[in-house]
């Protein structure tokens, strides 16, 4: 659905995306998912996945209930500096093993430390829904900390503002292959009432 291609191993067209035209910011991903519902999609990870792309270019799930992004504070113990000074010997470990081997895997892993460090300062603000005013919320039909599309949709704009290039929105269960009159009609009971919202 995603790719263009019925073959996994494709890149799909937020990796391409990103690919072709790069990023805006420093401080988020490039490609980001954004699933609504306890259950991951239908088709795995292979649907944001960069195919024969290096990984670097695959899109990054956030998650769909409780805080998008984990972990974004340190450790009881664990000041900004020591965390500075780990990530940097991490980094030239992987930097050494890089240059022996010139494996495109390495480099993505360093890049994934390093975003993940400038995610800690950029996320709490990204994710803090509770910002919007209340005709915003009401607009989008999202209400901060519950995991819904809406949110999600509110969650989008946002990164996007921010300079993210490709979002991606995925609500579960929509690939269906068994009880298709039920799940098709409480779909479209929970289309209807979201085009009331509007």
């Amino acid at each position: 659905m995603t790719t263009g291609s019925q073959q996994f191993g494709r890149p799909s067209m937020g990796a391409w995306t990103l690919y072709g035209l790069g990023c805006e910011t420093q401080n988020l991903p490039g490609f980001v998912v954004l699933i609504s519902g306890p259950k991951g999609p239908s088709g795995g990870n292979a649907i944001w996945g960069s195919g024969f792309l290096p990984t670097v270019y695959q899109g990054v799930p956030f998650r769909g209930a409780g805080t998008p992004v984990l972990y974004l504070s340190n450790p009881p113990g664990v000041d900004s500096q020591m965390q500075r000074d780990t990530l940097d010997a991490l980094r030239d470990l992987n930097q050494t093993r890089l240059d022996v081997v010139g494996d495109p895997e390495i480099a993505t892993r360093i890049n994934s430390f390093e975003m993940a460090y400038r995610m800690q300062s950029s996320c709490p603000d990204l994710v803090d829904l509770n910002q919007e005013s209340p005709e915003t919320l009401a607009m989008y039909g999202a209400e901060p900390g519950k995991s819904s599309f809406a949110n999600n949709c509110l969650l989008a704009r946002r990164l996007v503002e921010r300079g993210v290039r490709f979002v991606e929105l995925v609500h579960e269960n929509w690939d269906q292959h068994t009880g298709l009159q039920k799940s098709c009609v409480r779909t479209a009971k929970i289309r209807i009432a979201l085009l009331l919202r509007w």
